[in-house]
């Protein structure tokens, strides 16, 4: 059986079918649920169908016309559910694009080859987010390091600068005319005073050295965090060009599908204009299917008629046939006695004539 959709008459051809395709009147729907909502409220209750059965041998050329039309519809259903099958990994991956840390179930990704080159992107993206966070604290132990290191350089140069100051005002005592006993006390007592500052700072210069050896193994470490941080950068800008590639990868496996997506609408204008054919075809035959019932009711009445009007006859002729032959068997009845009074006659005749012979 077949179904005759009366809506077919309004449907428009004049705009390309893609995205989601009603398999009853071809209009297309950006997403799923929009296809769903619009098939629930325009196609719920079908029509009637007729069946093939009732009109056969009348169109034969139709039928072959509207199979083709049922496996479109069928194909058309198929195409539904692998264009919903590909939107849902599509969205999977473009979540997996747009987030840092996103939480994709590949084991909902259909594709295998979509599938590996997935899992292989999380991966990638765990490690850099993982070199990001190594790097990031990296980073602030250095600049911690060369605060530390800025301050003592600073520190070193104020006890250098101290150091000068105190060896140019011994030596500028020391020169000081001792000719007068108290002028040669009062110098004794500033260089004893002096010699005790400049032992001082002599201690605050060993303290210096051992600043200045700290800040060496600093600076060593430093060297040694930079070799550190440049390894880093290298093993990130690695994995960045391995994720570049990823995601270039990937963006040409979207472009492949949006490819396919475009050939298979073309493929489905093409069959749009056999479609039309379908539907004339469709509705002249929904058309003149009526024609038929109507002969075949009136058919059927005027057999009934014809079959009432026979049996009647039958009857009348049943009742004729037997008052026929019992007439019939009242003549051979009848027939039977005047033989054998005829018989009887002749036989007395024949007496007679030999009676009156004799002389």
């Amino acid at each position: 059986s077949w179904r005759y959709n009366p809506n077919f008459s309004i449907i428009r051809l004049d705009q390309p079918v893609s995205g989601f395709v009603c398999p009853e009147c071809l209009e297309s729907f950006s997403n799923s649920e929009s296809l769903m909502v619009h098939f629930e409220s325009s196609h719920a209750n079908l029509p009637i169908s007729i069946e093939k059965s009732s009109v056969k041998g009348k169109c034969d050329g139709a039928y072959d016309k509207l199979d083709s039309y049922e496996n479109l519809v069928a194909e058309l259903t198929t195409h539904n559910l692998n264009l919903l099958n590909r939107v849902t990994d599509f969205e999977a991956v473009i979540h997996l694009l747009l987030n840092e840390a996103p939480l994709v179930d590949t084991s909902a990704i259909k594709d295998d080859e979509l599938k590996k080159k997935v899992i292989s992107f999380l991966d990638y993206q765990t490690l850099l987010a993982k070199s990001h966070s190594s790097i990031k604290s990296i980073e602030e132990d250095l600049a911690k390091k060369n605060e530390t290191i800025s301050l003592l350089r600073k520190q070193v140069d104020e006890l250098q600068a101290n150091s000068g100051i105190m060896k140019t005002d011994a030596s500028t005592y020391i020169c000081v005319d001792t000719k007068s006993v108290q002028s040669q006390c009062f110098s004794e007592e500033l260089v004893e005073s002096k010699v005790s500052e400049c032992s001082t700072q002599l201690s605050s210069e060993e303290d210096s050295l051992l600043v200045s050896e700290k800040l060496k193994s600093l600076l060593s470490e430093n060297d040694s965090l930079k070799i550190e941080l440049l390894s880093v950068r290298s093993e990130l800008g690695n994995v960045t060009k391995k994720l570049n590639e990823t995601v270039s990868s990937t963006k040409d496996e979207i472009h492949k599908y949006e490819t396919e997506l475009t050939n298979r609408s073309t493929y489905l204008s093409i069959l749009e204009g056999q479609l039309q054919e379908l539907k004339l075809t469709n509705k002249k035959l929904t058309d003149d299917s009526s024609t038929p019932i109507l002969i075949k009711e009136n058919s059927q009445l005027e057999l009934k008629r014809l079959k009432s009007e026979f049996e009647t006859k039958l009857e009348q002729y049943v009742n004729e046939i037997n008052r026929l032959t019992n007439e019939l068997t009242e003549s051979q009845s009848l027939y039977s006695t005047l033989q054998e009074k005829y018989n009887q006659l002749q036989t007395e005749a024949d007496d007679a004539i030999k009676f009156k012979s004799i002389p």
